[in-house]
């Protein structure tokens, strides 16, 4: 029986205790206590212990699962149904019975050339021929579909069992010479599916404190503000400003078995988890990588953790504690705590070498809770969440340790420990996390998400959440000046317009936000970070972008004061740019303007050029895409946002590294 969800557990723990006593237990959870405080209180509350069970939702490996999902593939090969026989192969893997694996450290990372055979299961095959014989029918729809390095693959698993490789050796033997001529005219596959990272772009240049920014950023800290990032140089449209892999993440329910557990990317032909029946992975170097790191913990549990909803967002709070036991973690936190005393606030975060690296625990544990901005309500709901979890790491047996692995019954004091560690983690990742996403090769055109004021889209879908400790240093704006885009568990920000140097670099929290009004957006945002947006388009209370009118406001040359495109009268000197002035220096002002107009107009064609050709999803040269940056400068130079013209401009160079990336893995999937 499925379990209730963590929401609905609450409701039914806060009905039977009472309202009244709901009120005072409430009451105990405010900013000035401890998280410590908080959960230990909680922890120790005899209705707490009494009303909030949890039990796992166990699936485990199913032979007879297995062999119907086989029966079943069988048939849709045969009817020549290939996606769908491909599709029901993978299930049948992931619910076959899997020997344990060892993992190996120095494995090699090339996904398809390393030696399965010898770094794999070592366990007799009678007990797991239906497993390799699953491999052997996937081998076969994967031929047909000219997927020649995946196929290739599954016939060295299924080779494990010596019944099978005299029936797979003639397609291993065609695979072969497949593989040799295609070679020599497509790249593989498993390069644009698998983490394929020379795809990703480069910083032209890395901070040395900060690795993955460009050395054109730096933070800095106000009181009021916290750590914030700015342009320590002017940076450009289009400059890469970020590369960042997420320190932990997870996917939706529905990706679970599309995608990547490690890297998150779309896998078309996955590797099932050997133990659980919900985790795939693309290569086996993802596999070793998720089963001696970020899948260890969540891998007994992760079954209860999607049927109770806690997945992606909350299930980043409990994978944030992978790194290790509860013995390596009090051990950890001495020291982090004494760093994070010993710096000054913009230094929060940053390992012994002074070095903010997003792939150190140091990064993960200094993000900021916000716990001072979070109302009662909220704290109580963080720390019954904190407390389930908490029952889940007791389940894994891999938690609590001791130095050989071995499980054992923690103390009072340790359960609290944990505890509070996740209560701190659950704030830190509803503040921090960021949807991951991948594009859709649902259609030729690609066209789906249409922008507003355009005929251009892309497909683009959310599968998950990750923890991006660098991110996490930029505040929000709803007039942002960063273009995100993902790679897999790769993170990119671009800037969408031109920076000076001290100007703040800010990232949107919520997407499309210009088509919101105020109020929902102001709500969203606090309701998800906890927060009130004070950034320019709030404050002063711009229009959304279907209400901003067509016509321009331009700069005015003389004090930089608006002047309207359809009443060329300055705001703010009362310069008349629509007439020749006496002054000569006026006439040189009115001039300037003119030109600025002019350039504006050549700006725009060449935006609407570039524009038209995205709309066809052709590949756009570098001289358009310089022209297309030209563009954004000299309209953001002359026009005072909020601007429809800036916005189309900065959607057009965010549709543009959305179609780039598009194409490149279509190429890789040819």
């Amino acid at each position: 029986m499925k379990p209730l969800s963590v929401d609905d557990l609450m409701r039914k723990f806060n009905s039977e205790i009472g309202k009244e006593r709901l009120t005072a237990i409430m009451g105990d959870f405010n900013a000035s206590k401890s998280t410590e405080e908080m959960f230990k209180n909680f922890w120790k509350m005899e209705e707490a212990q009494k009303n909030i069970i949890v039990s796992l939702n166990e699936k485990t490996k199913s032979f007879v699962e297995a062999t119907r999902l086989r029966n079943e593939g069988d048939d849709y090969f045969h009817e020549n149904s290939l996606d769908e026989a491909l599709y029901v192969y993978n299930l049948c893997l992931m619910s076959a019975p899997h020997p344990p694996i060892d993992i190996c450290e120095d494995a090699p990372l090339d996904s398809t050339r390393c030696n399965v055979i010898e770094n794999g299961p070592k366990c007799s095959c009678g007990d797991y021929e239906l497993l390799y014989h699953s491999y052997g029918k996937r081998s076969a729809v994967l031929f047909v579909l000219k997927q020649y390095d995946l196929c290739l693959r599954d016939i060295i698993l299924a080779s494990v069992c010596s019944k099978l490789r005299k029936e797979l050796e003639n397609r291993k033997k065609k695979c072969m010479e497949r593989m040799k001529s295609h070679n020599n005219n497509s790249r593989s596959v498993i390069s644009s599916l698998g983490e394929n990272i020379s795809s990703i772009p480069k910083i032209s240049e890395c901070n040395p404190i900060m690795p993955s920014f460009s050395r054109a950023c730096k933070v800095a800290y106000r009181p009021e503000k916290g750590r914030y990032v700015i342009a320590d140089r002017p940076i450009k449209p289009g400059e890469v400003l970020l590369v960042e892999k997420a320190y932990c993440a997870n996917l939706y329910e529905n990706n679970h078995s599309t995608h990547c557990a490690t890297c998150l990317r779309e896998c078309i032909a996955p590797l099932p988890c050997p133990e659980c029946t919900m985790a795939v992975f693309c290569s086996i170097s993802c596999r070793q990588d998720g089963l001696s790191g970020m899948h260890r913990l969540e891998c007994p549990v992760l079954t209860t953790l999607y049927a109770m909803d806690l997945m992606p967002v909350f299930g980043n709070a409990y994978k944030l504690l992978s790194i290790g036991s509860c013995k390596t973690w009090r051990q950890c936190i001495k020291e982090l705590e004494k760093r994070a005393n010993e710096c000054s606030p913009e230094e929060r975060g940053r390992n012994e070498c002074g070095i903010y690296c997003s792939e150190d625990m140091n990064s993960a544990y200094n993000l900021s809770p916000n716990i001072e901005s979070r109302p009662c309500e909220d704290l109580y709901t963080k720390c019954f969440i904190a407390f389930v979890l908490n029952k889940f790491l007791l389940f894994s047996k891999r938690f609590f340790v001791d130095d050989c692995g071995r499980p054992h019954d923690p103390s009072e004091d340790d359960l609290i420990f944990a505890g509070q560690l996740l209560f701190s983690n659950l704030m830190k990742v509803s503040s921090n996390g960021v949807s991951t996403a991948s594009f859709q090769n649902t259609h030729e055109n690609y066209l789906a998400l249409q922008y507003p004021g355009s005929t251009f889209s892309v497909v683009q879908q959310d599968v998950g959440s990750g923890i991006y400790p660098s991110i996490g240093l930029i505040n929000h704006s709803c007039y942002p000046s960063v273009i995100p885009y993902p790679y897999g568990r790769y993170y990119v920000l671009r800037a969408g317009r031109a920076l000076m140097p001290s100007q703040e670099i800010t990232l949107g929290y919520c997407r499309g936000s210009y088509l919101m009004p105020i109020k929902d957006r102001q709500a969203t945002l606090f309701d998800r970070y906890q927060f009130a947006c004070n950034c320019e388009a709030c404050e002063e209370e711009w229009p959304v972008y279907e209400d901003l009118p067509e016509s321009l406001t331009l700069r005015c040359s003389a004090c930089s004061h608006p002047v309207r495109e359809s009443d060329p009268i300055c705001l703010g000197c009362n310069m008349n740019y629509a007439q020749e002035r006496d002054d000569e220096s006026d006439n040189k002002v009115v001039n300037t303007w003119r030109t600025s107009v002019e350039e504006i107009k050549t700006a725009m064609s060449n935006l609407n050029n570039v524009r038209e050709i995205i709309t066809r999803g052709a590949c756009v040269s570098q001289c358009d895409f310089s022209s297309l940056c030209n563009a954004i400068e000299v309209l953001q130079r002359h026009v005072v946002p909020p601007s429809r013209t800036l916005w189309d401009a900065k959607e057009t160079l965010e549709l543009y590294f959305h179609l780039e990336n598009y194409l490149a893995l279509k190429q890789g999937l040819r």
